[in-house]
């Protein structure tokens, strides 16, 4: 092997170890990425729970007025209800499972590096 090459290949070497630059950096992305997930993932389900609170409230407010009392009436405010309920509870899973596959793809980024 000529000196060129060994200097190549040692720099490789050096430069894709565990303590080399593009190891360290692949942490400190890692990193950032987590971080900036875990701030969007508040940040959407804030926006989310705001949302459901104006949903429930209007749907309180429009099923609690006078004339409402019927049997069909409670049964709507009844029906409506479970439904902002069931759909919090996907919400809630969807999040999950989407900061689950962004996590994947932040360490499929990182094996390129």
């Amino acid at each position: 092997m000529n000196m060129k090459k060994a200097r190549l290949k040692f720099l490789a070497d050096k430069v894709k170890a565990k303590t080399g630059p593009y190891y360290i950096l692949q942490g400190h992305i890692i990193a950032e990425l987590q971080i900036a997930l875990i701030d969007h993932k508040d940040a959407l389900r804030k926006q989310l729970e705001a949302l459901f609170a104006d949903i429930e409230k209007d749907i309180n407010w429009a099923c609690s007025r006078k004339g409402d009392d019927s049997k069909e009436g409670k049964e709507f405010q009844i029906m409506l209800n479970e439904l902002v309920k069931e759909k919090k509870k996907e919400r809630d899973e969807g999040a999950a499972a989407d900061v689950l596959v962004a996590e994947e793809a932040c360490r499929d980024l990182a094996m390129l590096c």
